[in-house]
C-alpha cells in the first residue's frame, strides 16, 4: 500500500553566503548528486516513461547508481540504479526521483529569506523559518510503501542537513580560492606597476642631459644651414679647424726665419782665431 507524505526542511544560511551564491550552487547538478555519499556514478540519460510531459521536455535526467548496504557495518552490499530529473528555477531547483521499491520523491529547493537591507518575507503559518537572513528550504512530496515511509523520511531529512554542511564547506573553499586569486591579481598588478616605474626611471637616467647640443650639431637634410654650403666649400666646423692649423704653421715659419737670421749675423761677426 502506497502512502503520501509532504513536509518541509528549513536550514538557516550564514550571513556570509549571498543569495546568488546559494542559488548557483543548487544549479550545479553534478555537485547536488555527489552530495549523497552512497552515489557511485551518474550519467545523463533519457526521461523515464512514467514522467509527465513537462518533465520529459524541460528536465535534465540522470541515471544514478547508489551503493546499498543491507546490514550496516558488514560487507553485504549491492548496487541499484534509478533516474532523477533536475530543473533549474530562478530561486533554486526542482527534482523528481524515481527510486527502487516504488519510491517517488518530488522536491523543490529554494533560497528564501532576506539579505541585509531587504524587506522581510511574508509570514507563513505552520512554517518555522527565520525572520531575518537567508535560509535553504526543501519542500518534499514523498510517495512510497507505508512500511518504508518512516525510513525514507528520516534519510531525506538527514541528507538535507548533510547537504547543507557540505554546501557550506564548498562555498567557504570557493570564497578562499577567489580571495587568493584576488590577492594574486593585486600582487601582479603592483609588481607590473613597479616594473614599469623602474623602466621609466632607467630610460630617464640614460637620456642626454643637454639634448640641444645634439640638435644644434645634427640638423636634418635640407636645412637652411646645409643648403648654403657649396660642394667645394668646407663646413663651418672644418673651416674653423683649417684656420687654426694655418695659424700654427705661420707661427712655426716665423720662428724658423728668426733663428736662421740670428745664426747668419753671428757668422758674419765671428772672426777666425789667429795663433
Amino acid at each position: 500500500m502506497s502512502k503520501r507524505s509532504m513536509f518541509s526542511v528549513i536550514t538557516p544560511l550564514p550571513s556570509t553566503v549571498s543569495r546568488a551564491t546559494a542559488v548557483a550552487f543548487l544549479h550545479e547538478h553534478k555537485a547536488m548528486i555527489e552530495m549523497n555519499p552512497l552515489v557511485l556514478r551518474h550519467v545523463v540519460t533519457t526521461p523515464p516513461p512514467n514522467g509527465t510531459e513537462d518533465e520529459k521536455d524541460f528536465m535534465i535526467w540522470y541515471a544514478i547508481t547508489d551503493e546499498i548496504r543491507y546490514i550496516p557495518g558488514t560487507s553485504v552490499k549491492s548496487e541499484t540504479t534509478y533516474k532523477a530529473g533536475f530543473f533549474n528555477t530562478p530561486k533554486g531547483l526542482q527534482t523528481h526521483v524515481f527510486a527502487p521499491a516504488g519510491v517517488d520523491i518530488q522536491a523543490k529547493w529554494t533560497v528564501g529569506g532576506n539579505m541585509a537591507g531587504e524587506p522581510r518575507e511574508p509570514l507563513e503559518l505552520g512554517i518555522d523559518k527565520p525572520k531575518d537572513g537567508l535560509y535553504l528550504r526543501e519542500d518534499v512530496d514523498l510517495r512510497c510503501n507505508i512500511l518504508l515511509m518512516g525510513f525514507v523520511k528520516r534519510n531525506l531529512k538527514k541528507s538535507h542537513l548533510e547537504m547543507v554542511d557540505k554546501m557550506m564547506e564548498k562555498i567557504t573553499l570557493q570564497d578562499q580560492s577567489s580571495s587568493q586569486l584576488s590577492r594574486a591579481d593585486t600582487w601582479k598588478s603592483s609588481h607590473s606597476d613597479s616594473s614599469t616605474l623602474q623602466r621609466r626611471s632607467s630610460n630617464f637616467t640614460t637620456q642626454d642631459p643637454n639634448p640641444q647640443s645634439h640638435s644644434s650639431s645634427q640638423q636634418p637634410m635640407g636645412s637652411p644651414r646645409e643648403s648654403t654650403l657649396t660642394p667645394r666649400q668646407p663646413s663651418p666646423d672644418t673651416a674653423g679647424c683649417s684656420c687654426i692649423g694655418s695659424r700654427h704653421m705661420m707661427g712655426y715659419q716665423n720662428a724658423r726665419t728668426t733663428v736662421l737670421s740670428c745664426i747668419i749675423r753671428r757668422a758674419h761677426q765671428w772672426t777666425p782665431y789667429k795663433g
